[in-house]
């Protein structure tokens, strides 16, 4: 539009003319004409991240008048405090909770500081020199990831193979940085916490978490614009950096959550999903390529499962099978194939979801399809089990009593045996199945309820004729018997229910609390320091699809409320918590607000009410 700033859509060398631009692409017919260079239609961009006040940020105080200090030669006033005092975190006690042992957030402590400090000149500052990026990068390793023998046997994470890069390109060198320098200001922070009484060491600490945590926000914007760039340039957008980019990107979206809410990490989701599909099954066969794709193949299946998205392309089977074809022999392990099952998740919720708006005959059906989904992924399951045995040599977890010390006065007589793994990689593996055994008996136990009170109209069930499922023909016969109080007429309604009878009985799988409870046994172990950050943060999804799950059954709410004391105490590390409905204060209240999660089958609980 002329004469409107920021409205144009010119290329650059019709605006630089000042004359209508015929808008073609790549180059437009004008400058074709004229015989110029046409420079393109991109445009440089800036990003601003809108920081909401939200617990977890930090906010540059009111300051003095500037004239008290040149911001030339970096003198300060005297009287001008660098720092006030802060008010130090208790240290938990030895006999506490495990989950309860997280010191006070740093963040709700009040540490004033000059402005001269948040500039890239201060004395803290960190360089953006190669050398000190891979150092960086080698601490959010060795603080993030257990060893070894802690870990178990398993092929190297996506993370790690960033440190075995020769080259940087500029948008995944800045995610680098501002996903290290995150950390970085977390570990001063922590450092700060820690310390009993107020010295000029709490204060350093203090002050040195919020330099790095600004200039890690500085970096991720610089990371966004650089970004922007590589996925406008056709060299650029399928390289395996850029790709790398925006999955660290959404990993300091999630750790940081700059913006105080969860958009900025689904929006790089959508992305990194996008761009996957784009580059294709076969450009990810490759070692880092390969461990790209894995990374996001589980965040990408969570967010179909919290949509119900139905056709999620991580469920073809050339997405289960052309990756792991590589020509360094990859071998998909136990931990993969469970995600194999999880895939085909969203696309049967969302089938449910057709039954709370459908009619009778039709939810009905729909409940006979889901169910028999349900006893053929129950039926695999039994079998990848045994192969996970067969593959570690039969044991796989053991019970053991919880130390006196470590037990929960309020919920001691709820869990008083947690389990001990092999190693954390089995203890992740366990959890997804467990995860998904939940789902399973959960939905299995929902629509066995719908199918006995749902009433259906006999006559509709007969005008399906060769369309209906052949349980359906089992459980509802379509003649009238003798004396029926329909009379035979066919404008009259013939109300019946399903004959339950004639489907297995469901035995042991009525009872999905088991898995809820192995879920819940498992967090203690996870939660050891030896398993660093990657052990407690494995423990978040499976307890949130428990919660989910089991908050509209009201009979077990103390097992529900010990599993939300856990994630409240999680989400002081991870802020992106804090805008799950899991963490936050409803007042007793265990409904969704619509605006979280939805991991469970909600439109079953609707259609058996309606019932």
């Amino acid at each position: 539009m002329v004469g409107v700033a920021g409205r144009s859509k010119a290329c650059g060398t019709c605006k630089a003319r000042r004359i209508k631009c015929s808008l073609e692409r790549p180059q437009c017919a004008n400058c074709i004409k004229s015989n110029r260079f046409c420079s393109g239609y991109q445009r440089e961009r800036v990003f601003f991240v809108n920081q909401i006040r939200h617990p977890g940020t930090f906010h540059q105080q009111k300051q003095p008048d500037s004239s008290k200090a040149s911001p030339s030669d970096g003198s300060y006033d005297d009287n001008e405090p660098a720092s006030l005092p802060v008010e130090p975190a208790p240290l938990a006690k030895c006999n506490s909770p495990f989950w309860k042992r997280k010191q006070k957030p740093t963040q709700h402590r009040k540490v004033h500081f000059s402005p001269r400090s948040l500039t890239v000149s201060s004395p803290t500052s960190i360089s953006a020199l190669p050398s000190h990026r891979q150092q960086l990068l080698a601490l959010y390793l060795d603080t993030t990831f257990p060893c070894p023998a802690n870990y178990g046997p398993a092929p190297l994470p996506w993370i790690n193979h960033l440190a075995l890069l020769s080259y940087y390109p500029p948008c995944l060198a800045s995610a680098i940085d501002a996903l290290t320098l995150s950390h970085l200001s977390r570990l001063a922070q922590d450092r700060a916490g820690t310390l009993e009484h107020v010295s000029g060491t709490t204060l350093a600490h203090a002050h040195d978490g919020m330099v790095f945590r600004q200039q890690s926000l500085s970096a991720y914007t610089t990371g966004l614009w650089h970004l922007q760039r590589a996925l406008w340039s056709p060299a650029e957008m399928y390289e395996d950096t850029t790709l790398a980019a925006c999955l660290v990107l959404a990993l300091y979206e999630l750790l940081e959550c700059p913006a105080g809410s969860r958009v900025g990490y689904l929006a790089h989701q959508n992305g990194a999903a996008r761009l996957v599909q784009l580059r294709g099954p076969a450009a990810h066969r490759e070692a880092f390529a390969h461990s790209l794709f894995v990374a996001f193949r589980n965040g990408g299946i969570l967010r179909a499962l919290e949509q119900h998205e139905a056709g999620c392309f991580l469920a073809e089977k050339e997405w289960c099978t052309i990756p792991w074809e590589g020509s360094e022999g990859y071998r998909k392990g136990k931990g993969e194939e469970i995600w194999d099952f999880i895939a085909l998740t969203p696309d049967v919720l969302a089938q449910t979801d057709v039954m709370q708006r459908a009619k009778p005959v039709r939810s009905l059906c729909i409940a006979l399809s889901v169910l028999e989904y349900c006893w053929k992924t129950e039926a695999e399951l039994e079998m990848w089990l045994e192969g996970l045995k067969e593959a570690h040599g039969g044991v796989l977890f053991w019970p053991v009593l919880v130390d006196e010390e470590h037990r929960d006065k309020e919920y001691a007589d709820l869990f008083p045996v947690k389990f001990e793994f092999l190693n954390l990689s089995v203890a992740i593996t366990l959890m997804s199945y467990w995860s998904l055994l939940v789902v399973v008996y959960n939905g299995m136990f929902l629509l066995y309820q719908v199918l006995q009170t749902l009433p259906v109209d006999r006559k509709a069930v007969k005008s399906l004729g060769n369309r209906a499922p052949p349980a359906l023909l089992k459980g509802i016969a379509v003649d009238c018997p003798p004396n029926c109080p329909c009379g035979g007429e066919p404008g009259v309604e013939c109300l019946v229910r399903f004959d339950i009878s004639t489907l297995p009985p469901l035995e042991h799988r009525a009872d999905f609390m088991t898995p809820v409870r192995n879920i819940c046994q498992s967090v203690q172990y996870c939660s050891r320091p030896e398993m660093k950050s990657l052990g407690w943060s494995c423990v978040i999804t499976p307890l949130g699809i428990a919660v989910d799950v089991i908050k509209n059954f009201p009979w077990w709410q103390r097992e529900m409320k010990w599993m939300l004391g856990v994630l409240k105490g999680k989400a002081i590390a991870l802020p992106y918590l804090k805008n799950l409905w899991w963490t936050q204060d409803h007042q007793g209240s265990t409904e969704s607000s619509g605006e979280f999660d939805d991991l469970g089958w909600s439109s079953i609980i609707a259609t058996a009410a309606r019932a």
